[in-house]
This record gives C-alpha cells, sequence and structure tokens, in this order.
C-alpha cells in the first residue's frame, strides 16, 4: 500500500545519499589537496540531481550540472569552482567587451 511505498522511496533515498557520500568522499577526501580533478555522476532525473547537489553542497565542494536535459543531464563535482569552456568563452568575451568599451571612450 501507500505507507510502503513510501517507506520503499525513503529507503531508496537513504541508499542513494549514501552511495553519493561515498562516492564523493573516495573521490575528494576531506582535506586533500585541490587537483583539478572532477568527478561526473552517471545522468539521472532531476530531483535526484538535486539531492547529489545538496550533499555536494554540505561537503563543501562545487557542483555543476553539464549536459542536456532528458538525455545525459548529469552533475559533475570538483573541489572548487570549474571553469567549462562555456564558462571560459563567456569570461572572454566579457572581457574583451570591456576592453572595447573603455577603448572607445579613449
Amino acid at each position: 500500500g501507500p505507507a510502503k511505498d513510501a517507506q520503499q522511496k525513503a529507503d531508496a533515498r537513504r541508499a542513494f545519499e549514501v552511495n553519493v557520500r561515498n562516492a564523493l568522499l573516495e573521490n575528494f577526501p576531506p582535506g586533500g589537496e585541490d587537483t583539478g580533478a572532477v568527478y561526473d555522476f552517471p545522468p539521472m532525473d532531476k530531483a535526484w540531481r538535486s539531492v547529489v547537489h545538496d550533499i555536494v553542497e554540505e561537503l563543501g565542494l562545487h557542483s555543476e550540472g553539464e549536459g542536456v536535459e532528458g538525455v545525459d543531464r548529469h552533475v559533475q563535482v570538483s573541489r572548487t569552482q570549474i571553469m567549462t569552456e562555456e564558462a571560459l568563452e563567456k569570461e572572454a568575451l566579457r572581457r574583451d567587451r570591456l576592453v572595447r568599451a573603455v577603448a572607445a571612450r579613449g
């Protein structure tokens, strides 16, 4: 019945949280140095990704959503903020615009 379903859901979530925490602690041992390593969780739906993001934050790590929703959307974790190609390009464009704006003022 509904109570049993709810219990199974809670158990599944707890098991998932334990697995996520273990994977993170194994890949990013507390007090370890930032090697620039990145860990990719497998694609999963939004509700589970949100659990991953919460645990990442709790452990003081950094996470980004990567990939396409419904296809391969997944969580990517690192010790510090990951500058993805996309982020680096945006940053370069932003700097470029600033430089041009300053030059235009003369």
